[in-house]
C-alpha cells in the first residue's frame, strides 16, 4: 500500500471493518472501497459492499465507516439513508 492510501483519515476503520466482516460470513463477498450505479444512474462510492446469499436469495449489504473525533448525527444517518435508498441493498449500516 502507498503511503498515501494509509494515511487517508478513515481508511484503518474501514479495512477493520471489512476484515471483521469477511471473518463473520466467510461464505459471502466483501469488497473495499467500491463505486456502484443505483436504480437511477447514480455512480456512488460505498465503503464496505457485502454480497452474499440468505435463504437462497441474494443479499447486498452497505457498510459506511465514519471515523470522527465528535458524534455523529440524525444527518449522517439521514444522508447515508439517502445514498443508499436506490441501490436495493438489503442490509444498511453505519459504523462508527
Amino acid at each position: 500500500m502507498s503511503k498515501n492510501l494509509i494515511t487517508r483519515p478513515g481508511l484503518s476503520l474501514e479495512l477493520v471493518v471489512a476484515k471483521i466482516q469477511k471473518m463473520m460470513d466467510s461464505g459471502s463477498e466483501v469488497s473495499h472501497d467500491e463505486k456502484l450505479i443505483d436504480r437511477v444512474g447514480n455512480k456512488r462510492q460505498y465503503d464496505i459492499v457485502i454480497r452474499g446469499q440468505f435463504g437462497g436469495r441474494s443479499v447486498l449489504g452497505i457498510i459506511e465507516c465514519k471515523d470522527h473525533k465528535s458524534r455523529n448525527g440524525p444527518n449522517t444517518v439521514e444522508a447515508f439513508a439517502k445514498k443508499t435508498e436506490n441501490l436495493g441493498a438489503n442490509l444498511r449500516l453505519i459504523v462508527s
